[in-house]
């Protein structure tokens, strides 16, 4: 495997690379015709900016200052309020805006992490940070955009938002968003690219005030589960590159039960 190192790719470059990753590889697990319409439309959302703030603000400080600005209260509906805010596009060509809560809620979600003793130990221990690899997979482009990484720790560092940070409920958020897949997607990038990694750290930070932080890591279980969705959706992903057929969910009625821990929480009610 011929890996590709890269250090200071923006992410507008980076995500605009055509090439399969964690997301596309989660995503076609619940069916091609879901990562062939995110191909064709990408994916925007208050959240996925609030989020790259958060990981700008956290893991590059100055860059954040130099990229990141604050939208002027002004009514853009009235001849003043137009001129006020064509007069801060152009006095900020090709930064980001944010709205005065988003960047209250990065704020407040930076400085909480940098509060947070281990959190705070982490990123001051990162080697490495926005580091892009490159390489191909049965024969798949493929790419993964590491936060940081933490040789003291032998660690790859990722940032995640959440509503929740508890260790109950980051659980249940690794589970649904399949950050175990990409816990181990990095994983075996990194160390194919001559990278000491023993496990992946996650820096969970709640949304909204107080802001809680916790740091998790996946036991070898989490990450042999993620190796198997890999081993699983890789081929998928090529085999729909190749023929351009991206199915749906199976056209067929299906028997389905109730999930394991609905029964459980039945029976722990009786």
């Amino acid at each position: 495997m011929t890996m590709k190192i890269v250090r200071g790719m923006p992410s507008v470059e980076y995500h605009s690379m055509t090439a399969a990753n964690a997301s596309k590889l989660k995503e076609i697990l619940r069916s091609p015709a879901h990562v062939k319409f995110s191909l064709e439309n990408g994916k925007t959302s208050d959240a996925l900016v609030v989020g790259e703030a958060v990981h700008a603000a956290i893991l590059e400080p100055l860059r954040f200052k130099e990229q990141y600005v604050t939208a002027p209260d002004v009514d853009r509906r009235t001849k003043d309020g137009r001129a006020a805010w064509q007069m801060f596009i152009d006095a900020n060509p090709g930064k980001v805006i944010l709205t005065y809560d988003q960047m209250l809620c990065v704020s407040g979600m930076a400085e909480s992490a940098m509060r947070h003793l281990m959190a705070h130990e982490l990123v001051a221990t990162l080697t490495e940070t926005e580091l892009t690899l490159v390489w191909e997979q049965i024969g798949v482009r493929c790419k993964a955009r590491i936060d940081g990484y933490s040789l003291e720790h032998r660690a790859i560092i990722d940032i995640k938002s959440c509503e929740n940070a508890s260790p109950d409920a980051f659980a249940r958020s690794i589970a649904n968003f399949k950050y175990h897949v990409q816990a181990a997607w990095y994983i075996d990038a990194m160390r194919a690219a001559g990278f000491d990694v023993e496990t992946v750290i996650f820096i969970a930070i709640e949304k909204s005030g107080p802001y809680g932080v916790a740091c998790y890591s996946l036991d070898d279980q989490a990450i042999e589960e993620g190796r198997i969705a890999v081993a699983r959706a890789l081929p998928i992903l090529a085999n729909c590159m190749t023929t351009n057929d991206w199915p749906g969910y199976d056209e067929g009625v299906q028997t389905i039960s109730l999930p394991k821990w609905s029964i459980k929480g039945e029976e722990v009610g009786l």
